[in-house]
């Protein structure tokens, strides 16, 4: 039995820029369509795929015609800082830990230079971010578990999501500065890696998001008209 197995390593992954949905695909296409063609065929092989570009923390799943996850990308951060509005992140470097044997991806530890406590990058600043499996709680990295992970970013109050969106500027942003339309971009992102499905998803999101979360505002405003209608009810009673 043949048990070889292969690590793809690239610049780029297909797919859309989770910050940046308006940004140009990262693959034409006829390329895109035929990578990921590739990857279905040959998941079983393919151990892991690596990759940057977006100077984010990230990953994406492929998946079969049947919506079955058979394989993962990692999209790691940049070294090298970056400080513009809604893409900003601190420095960020990977040691990722695999089976000598199998080639399989066990765990990886991110490290990370906070530039608010240590503006000049000093080298002994460096300091653990994270451990993916213990960030995440999982028992193995897997298409499934890593699905399991992004499944939670539909979810209003995710703990998975709001770890991950932490992870995703590299401790630039907090949760509550991700809204709705960043949430549903950042799940479309990870899950849509065609172009136009990514649009799609978006959209879909968008519609299915809105009908099922309450905005917090319009929450403090219903609960307010609530509370003042009961008021009026009371006194009307005692009157």
């Amino acid at each position: 039995m043949n048990k070889e197995t292969v690590y793809l390593v690239s610049h780029m992954c297909p797919g859309a820029n989770e910050r940046d949905q308006d940004e140009a695909p990262t693959f034409q296409d006829d390329y895109s369509a035929n990578y990921l063609e590739m990857i279905r065929r040959f998941a079983h092989i393919i151990v892991g795929q690596f990759c940057g570009h977006l100077h984010s923390d990230t990953f994406r799943i492929v998946y079969d015609q049947h919506k079955k996850p058979v394989s993962w990308m990692m999209v790691a951060p940049s070294l090298t800082p970056n400080k513009s509005p809604g893409v900003s992140n601190n420095p960020g470097l990977r040691l990722y830990k695999f089976n000598t044997n199998s080639g399989h991806i066990l765990d990886y530890t991110q490290y990370y230079i906070d530039l608010e406590s240590s503006p000049n990058g000093d080298p002994d600043d460096w300091r653990i971010e994270y451990n993916l499996t213990h960030y995440y709680g999982l028992h193995e990295i897997t298409p499934r578990s890593l699905h399991a992970i992004a499944d939670t970013f539909q979810d209003d109050e995710s703990a998975q999501f709001d770890r991950y969106i932490e992870a995703n500027s590299v401790r630039q942003f907090k949760p509550k500065d991700c809204n709705l339309e960043c949430r549903r971009a950042q799940y479309c992102a990870v899950t849509e890696l065609d172009y136009g499905r990514f649009h799609s998803c978006v959209e879909t999101a968008a519609e299915a998001l809105s009908g099922s979360v309450r905005p917090r505002g319009d929450e403090a405003l219903f609960a307010a008209a609530v509370l003042l209608t009961v008021v009026a009810l009371t006194r009307r009673r005692h009157h």
